[in-house]
């Protein structure tokens, strides 16, 4: 039996030598085949049957089915109750679709043709409010797989990822009287037909990523919304061909949401992580609206030791450590924890993509490589295909770096597997492969504490190692490392059996490294043949080092992070001076901040982040 508003369908098997069927029904339990007055059809040559005689939602009516209208072979009793269609659907990050009866009696999963993985992982999902309410549902779900759409009410669905160049659906939004479906992606805004034909078209502004909420005016369907955690808001009047930036007045454009008010479409608002703003002229101008001493607004980040330091475009940082991943969009004076579906929260590195900064990796202890499309607000699994344990990557990562000259290429160091390559495919996940395996001079496989790549076609790596050194390779696919760390018998320093916990590459002079270890900072002027230790940080552990994009020319400002606090070169590393501000130590984190040239960050071992201006 299926209810609806106002009818009930009746489905049964084919009976052997049944020519035709015949329906009974009544009010009561019982019904009386023999009663001509609760026959309501007869002669019916199919197998289904759909009741909308004279029947009233809420009255629960009993049937009885017969062969050929004979009253001596009827079928078992059943009974419905025809109501207003009410399921509840609901998508989970993981788990598919979940749906409900009419009347929210039961729950099952509604997953026929979503798949395994991505598919699961939904991020959006609409219902078409054209469709007749006496009808099963058309849905649409967002997934990290790419579009998925369904006619039978989640039955059974159905994938058109034609002409999207990537699969991971960050939001959707349904035109339903055009028959249009936006998609936001990391990617920017695509355009698609609502049953499910042709291919995506890309409409959004090359400055759109991580496009994470997407609007249509009420009154206007030309005028479309759309926000970016990593560029603000954009607006539309010409129903996405062509787009204009409108974030007067924003704080932060790290923006999740954006609502129109049904009544007056001046009136906007637009909402980020512990932000929300206010708009009266159609996104012309925003104000802040205070939100007062809303609890879990402004989360401190907590006393954790910090591994980890990045930044990306719109003035937004990034701490990872041991309590997870943190978010800050005011310049580190606020923080809110971005872990949703990370496997823990021993976080060893963090690194983004150089031109779509929503887009993050996070490296955990024990759990391998992470990532997320959204500038953290979720993540998901990149440790390789489980069908292919050949292309996946062991899951004690220490470090982490994506190429810059091709942000499809990454690099992972562990402890114990060595070094692995990270290649994104075109369905947006990474495969792995060691690169450790030839034989003439194998890697070795113990702990690789930090990376530094020089770029270039093909790249040179760095990998600074356990009790072992420096080594490099030419990333030409051949995987032939080379020690850059023998004994010089010029009477430089030996690097080759110390703890190299940094390594920095100087941006403008390649064959220039600077490497931090047990017993200080060394430096090496051609290329790692030969090394010398810095003689204001002798015998001092450095666990990071980061130059300064403020001071010109770019390298000749630098910062390192040790067991003794923060110092601070202005020649290049010649000579350093300590910031000794009271920060905690050690200092395992450092960021220079490139949007505010002002300010610098210090991540210490227990303590949390330290900031200062430069």
């Amino acid at each position: 039996m299926t209810v609806g508003d106002g009818q009930n369908t009746i489905r049964w098997g084919t009976v052997s030598g049944a020519g035709t069927y015949s329906i009974y029904r009544d009010v009561v339990a019982g019904v009386d085949v023999t009663d001509p007055l609760n026959l309501i059809e007869d002669g019916i040559t199919g197998t289904s049957f759909t009741d909308t005689n004279n029947i009233s939602n809420g009255t629960t009516y009993y049937y009885v089915v017969t062969q050929n209208g004979n009253p001596t072979t009827p079928s078992p009793e059943v009974s419905a109750t025809p109501a207003r269609m009410t399921a509840l659907y609901v998508g989970t990050g993981g788990g598919g679709v979940f749906s409900s009866g009419p009347a929210g009696e039961f729950r099952k999963a509604s997953n026929t043709g979503l798949g395994t993985g991505d598919g699961l992982d939904l991020s959006a999902l609409l219902i078409d409010p054209t469709v007749s309410h006496t009808s099963l549902p058309t849905l649409y779900a967002g997934t990290r797989g790419g579009v998925y759409r369904s006619g039978d009410g989640g039955d059974h669905w159905v994938l058109n990822n034609t002409g999207l160049t990537g699969l991971g659906i960050l939001s959707l939004t349904l035109d339903g009287p055009r028959g249009i479906l936006y998609a936001g992606t990391p990617e920017g805004i695509y355009q698609g037909s609502a049953d499910g034909t042709g291919s995506w078209v890309s409409i959004g502004a090359p400055s759109m990523e991580s496009v994470t909420s997407i609007m249509i005016d009420p009154s206007d369907f030309r005028i479309l919304y759309a926000t970016s955690a990593t560029g603000g808001i954009f607006k539309s009047t010409d129903g996405g061909a062509a787009w204009s930036t409108i974030n007067q007045g924003l704080t932060t454009t790290d923006i999740r949401a954006i609502l129109i008010h049904p009544q007056n479409q001046s009136l906007l608002y637009a909402g980020g992580v512990g932000t929300l703003f206010k708009s009266t002229d159609g996104g012309g101008q925003w104000t802040a609206i205070d939100l007062g001493s809303l609890e879990n607004v402004s989360n401190p980040l907590p006393d954790a030791s910090i591994k980890s330091m990045i930044s990306t475009s719109g003035n937004i940082l990034y701490a990872g450590g041991s309590a997870g991943v943190f978010k800050s969009v005011n310049q580190g004076r606020a923080w809110t924890a971005v872990n949703t579906r990370l496997a823990s929260r021993e976080v060893q590195a963090l690194a983004s993509h150089p031109d779509q900064p929503g887009i993050l990796y996070a490296a955990l202890s024990g759990d391998g490589i992470y990532k997320s499309l959204d500038g953290g607000a979720s993540w998901r699994e990149e440790n390789g295909p489980a069908s292919q344990p050949a292309q996946q990557i062991t899951k004690f990562v220490s470090s982490l770096i994506v190429d810059p000259g091709d942000p499809t290429r990454l690099y992972a160091g562990t402890s114990g597997g060595g070094v692995f390559r990270g290649t994104v495919g075109s369905d947006g996940h990474l495969t792995w492969s060691p690169m450790n395996t030839d034989v003439s001079a194998t890697l070795p496989t113990g702990g690789v504490h930090s990376l530094a790549i020089l770029p270039g076609s093909p790249p040179t790596l760095f990998a600074g190692m356990f009790q072992n050194g420096i080594f490099k390779v030419v990333d030409d696919g051949s995987d032939v490392w080379v020690r850059v760390t023998e004994e010089n018998p010029s009477g430089g320093d030996d690097l080759s059996a110390r703890s190299v916990f940094a390594l920095a590459v100087h941006p403008e002079f390649p064959s220039v490294l600077f490497a931090g270890t047990t017993a200080g900072l060394f430096k090496s002027s051609d290329g790692g043949a030969s090394w010398n230790g810095v003689s204001d940080l002798n015998g001092i552990r450095v666990h990071v080092i980061t130059f300064d994009p403020a001071l010109s020319p770019f390298g000749s400002g630098m910062y390192a992070g040790t067991d003794a606090g923060v110092f601070k070169s202005l020649n290049e590393g010649v000579h350093w001076s300590p910031l000794d501000d009271g920060m905690a130590s050690p200092i395992y984190a450092i960021l220079a901040d490139p949007q505010q040239n002002s300010i610098v960050y210090a991540g210490t071992v227990a303590t949390g982040i330290y900031r200062r201006t430069r």
